[in-house]
């Protein structure tokens, strides 16, 4: 098992020396984060970690990842289910989404679900066939969903969606959704979570 876990992170922590997987990632970042990543000061790192609210800079490992240096282990999506696990992760990401971020508070959600339902219409795969509806772990009374997802009732549904958000009134905030197995350790030394 351990081996397992050293090589997944040998694989997410290994250097980006190919020249388009890179510039596909600045575009990506550029188009999501407004390019402003970029910009970012040391200076707010250094901020963000003395207020405890960053994992402390304590180097850097060119192909590597600081989680290889630490005695740590992913924590597992049933351990983010326990009660108490998942009230100090909230915790700890009511702390991080406070933060006043340099990065645009401009909503782009309906936008991008306007296009990827667009893309979605002028795949083949969406054109020719409907796909069976399941749940996987909830356990939901089949009456009240239906038997097969189409385009049209996928966009229905994001619809209403976009509508109940748009009625909620809430703001825009910086908000982490990196939330996953593999992003947060437990230290097996002191027990404490630790989010990378």
């Amino acid at each position: 098992m351990t081996d397992e876990r050293n090589t997944l992170k040998c694989i997410f922590g290994r250097s980006f020396d190919d020249l388009q997987l890179r510039n596909k990632l600045s575009q990506l970042c550029a188009t999501y984060l407004g390019g402003i990543w970029t910009t970012v000061p040391s200076e707010q790192i250094r901020i963000a970690t003395q207020r405890r609210l960053s994992p402390r800079l304590l180097g850097i490992f060119p192909g590597g990842r600081f989680e290889e240096y630490i005695p740590s282990r992913p924590l597992t999506n049933d351990e983010y289910c326990k009660a108490c696990v998942a009230q100090e992760v909230g915790r700890i990401l009511a702390r991080i989404h406070s933060l006043d971020m340099p990065i645009s508070k401009e909503c782009r959600l309906a936008q991008f679900v306007d296009d990827m339902i667009e893309r979605l219409r002028s795949s083949d795969r969406w054109k020719t066939q409907n796909y069976p509806m399941h749940t996987t772990l909830a356990k939901v009374d089949k009456a009240l969903y239906p038997d097969l997802i189409t385009i049209d009732l996928l966009a229905e549904e994001l619809e209403i969606c976009k509508k109940c958000l748009a009625q909620s009134g809430s703001p825009l905030v910086f908000s982490n959704n990196d939330l996953h197995e593999g992003n947060l350790l437990y230290v097996m030394v002191s027990k404490l979570l630790i989010r990378v």
